[in-house]
């Protein structure tokens, strides 16, 4: 967030001799008409002088970060906001804007401190309540996120970015009608927001809800034709509905407007291999490994189906990533078993037992197995195919 105003913060600092501000004044007001025109570097050069003839310009430190968050230099940023924290502590946006880049670098417990010192300084900060509840989402806290989110809302109703947030915290927390309503609330504020009909539809697939899925994504179409998540949306509604060669058709649009989500990727090669297109899966799978070498799927899927030797480095991979505390039951066990096939592959059998045991187990945890249903199911295909 910029800061909009000229008014100049550093002169806390002592009286100026009569006229010294109006150059001053006059180059951030210059300043800030080229950056909110996106001319960045020429914006950068402004504050600079700014800066020059007064050290202490708040307004200057602070905005002068913003234009370099903008242009990628995320160090530089970061330095303006703690210069204007040091000169006063008492800046608010410059607490907010720092938290922002600790967030985009992943330290969120730096990020979530950020936030609660702004909010100490304006409690009626919405934005700041918002990016607090999601960097505590970062963190894994949804339940912690939930207050943030409504305290945001109770200080702007139409803040549809917020009730998005609020939607995605309770999906996380299993109360996924409560999340469906946030997002048609954040729909009612702003009947343009695209994300939050694509959550909606998300959610209502999840929930077996095809139809109402579909219509959210077509309406989602109507307002942007050109947004990626929409055609993977209804890619993965189609998928569900077992509309295979029309979810192909849905994930190559998406693909094209977004050739580097490696998510649309993976899921694409999720139906090649239900149409049982292996070489295809395999080549999708492939893809999404060159775009995200740590993606949490794509490997598994790959190996599922040609397994990784111990001696491979994929292998190692896939062992790193079962050794991580926040991937879901379903992903573990899948894991396990790809590794098994991987020992098995490489003649290393006793692990691969132990890896097939260990995915038995966890699989045990998910699903009722009846031992009499399935003999008796096993006497009937026997029956029926003497």
């Amino acid at each position: 967030m910029s800061r909009k105003s000229s008014r100049h913060k550093g002169g806390r600092t002592g009286p100026s001799p009569a006229g010294a501000n109006k150059p001053i004044k006059t180059l951030f007001r210059q300043a800030l008409a080229l950056q909110n025109q996106r001319k960045l570097p020429e914006a950068a050069g402004v504050y600079r002088q700014v800066l020059e003839s007064d050290p202490k310009h708040l307004d200057s430190h602070n905005n002068l970060g913003n234009v370099l968050r903008d242009m990628g230099d995320t160090d530089g940023s970061i330095a303006c906001y703690q210069n204007a924290i040091a000169i006063d502590p008492g800046y608010a946006l410059a607490h907010f804007n720092l938290g922002n880049a600790r967030r985009k670098e992943g330290r969120y417990e730096e990020a979530a401190d950020c936030y609660r010192r702004m909010l100490d300084l304006r409690p009626d900060f919405a934005a700041a309540c918002n990016n607090l509840g999601v960097t505590l989402q970062n963190l894994g806290r949804p339940d912690e996120a939930l207050p943030w989110f409504y305290r945001a809302i109770a200080l702007d109703a139409r803040y549809a970015q917020a009730h998005v947030n609020l939607g995605n915290a309770l999906r996380d927390l299993g109360r996924l009608d409560d999340a469906a309503e946030s997002f048609r609330q954040a729909i009612k504020a702003d009947p343009r927001f695209i994300d939050a009909r694509c959550n909606l539809g998300s959610l209502l697939r999840a929930q077996g809800r095809l139809e109402e899925a579909m219509a959210c994504y077509n309406a989602a179409r109507k307002i942007n034709a050109k947004f990626p998540l929409v055609h993977f949306g209804i890619a993965e509604t189609l998928r569900h509905q077992g509309k295979l060669e029309a979810a192909l058709t849905a994930f190559d649009r998406a693909i094209e407007l977004d050739p580097k989500n490696a998510d649309i990727h993976n899921n694409k090669g999720n139906a090649l291999r239900l149409l049982e297109r292996m070489d295809e899966a395999q080549a999708c799978y492939r893809t999404v490994m060159e775009i995200n070498p740590d993606h949490p799927d794509a490997r598994m899927n790959f190996a599922l189906e040609q397994p990784f030797t111990p001696d491979d480095p994929n292998f190692a991979r896939l062992k790193a990533q079962l050794g991580q505390k926040n991937i879901s039951e379903d992903m573990r066990t899948q894991l396990t078993f790809a590794l098994a096939r991987g020992c098995d592959a490489g003649g290393q059998y006793d692990n691969a037992m132990a890896c097939f045991t260990r995915g038995n187990a966890l699989m045990a945890k998910t699903v009722t197995f009846d031992r009499q249903a399935h003999r008796a199911m096993i006497k009937q295909i026997r029956n029926l195919f003497p």
